[in-house]
């Protein structure tokens, strides 16, 4: 049995099925292709190290073979440089479930630009057929915000973490996984429904948040960059940015597949799509009060912010 699902314009067929993936509608086109399946025999020995990401997850960059080799200690990702099929190790084990999550929240964002995507670290929405992308430095709320803005029910939730943009096609924003993180002080201070969410395995405190009633999320063009800044004040509000200032703030922002210093061409190429987007689409700062209540009120100020245009 083959599943078909969806992530970040790319078509996904897996021959296991996987969980916080978007399903593919049946007539959708897509710029690319990715193939999963179960990899056979023992676990890839890493020949050559490229980088090693901090974090809980331990993911390492390699090769073995031939092929990039995404390591982590639950087992292990395979591929080919153009990202056409990805062979998962380690299913047979206890940590099946959090190599799913690790292949669609951490794996699948880099593998598109493999594809020709760019990735960014940051939230994205969309509404009434525009999409903006939500920045900030950890701990600003991306995530919590995008949720909330979600929850309001006049926002479609593309990505809580990992914004996707194909800058060739008129910087389209690109659904991400079907699933956002999320703590669980959020969920309470955002009134969630426990059906609403679901523990992240391996992140103890964390939930992965479905939005209600969203099957087939759909690309959008980016009408706006809000960088987020959570501070003390009576209420949000949006100053715009320049794009000097926009590209200073959003440069360390970029999501690269391979960060070290081998990968040149790979940085100079997103940096360019990056100073071009800004060149075509407006930036704000937002600066909002550290409450929950807050969220509807963000969201009048980005929809005043976009129709001011």
């Amino acid at each position: 049995m083959v599943f078909n699902y969806h992530f970040g314009g790319i078509g996904i067929t897996s021959e296991i099925p996987l969980t916080g993936l978007r399903e593919a509608p049946a007539d959708a086109a897509f710029a690319g292709a990715i193939h999963v399946a179960g990899g056979r025999g023992p676990t890839p020995v890493e020949e050559r190290s490229h980088f090693v990401w901090p974090g809980r997850f331990g993911l390492r960059l390699g090769e073995a073979g031939g092929y990039w080799l995404v390591s982590v200690p639950w087992g292990a990702f395979l591929f080919d440089a153009a990202a056409e099929r990805v062979r998962i190790f380690g299913l047979d084990g206890a940590g099946q479930t959090v190599l799913n999550d690790i292949l669609v929240r951490r794996l699948l964002p880099r593998l598109v630009k493999l594809k020709g995507a760019a990735t960014y670290h940051a939230a994205s929405l969309a509404r009434d057929g525009k999409g903006v992308l939500l920045m900030g430095q950890s701990g600003a709320g991306k995530s919590t915000m995008s949720i909330g803005l979600a929850g309001t029910g006049r926002w479609e939730l593309l990505g809580d973490d990992m914004a996707l943009l194909w800058h060739n096609a008129g910087d389209m924003i690109a659904p991400a996984g079907a699933e956002a993180g999320v703590w669980a002080s959020s969920c309470e201070g955002l009134g969630l429904a426990d059906s609403d969410y679901r523990p992240l395995s391996g992140y103890d405190g964390k939930h992965l948040y479905r939005q209600r009633g969203v099957r087939h999320a759909t690309s959008a063009p980016a009408a706006g960059l809000f960088f987020l800044e959570r501070a003390e004040c009576a209420g949000p509000t949006a100053v715009r940015c320049t794009p000097a200032e926009a590209f200073r703030q959003a440069l360390t922002q970029i999501i690269y597949f391979n960060p070290s210093g081998a990968a040149a061409e790979e940085r100079l190429t997103s940096v360019q799509h990056l100073n071009a987007m800004l060149a075509r689409i407006p930036a704000w700062t937002l600066t909002y009060p550290p409450s929950f209540a807050a969220v509807r009120d963000v969201s009048g100020v980005i929809e005043a912010a976009l129709e001011s245009l």
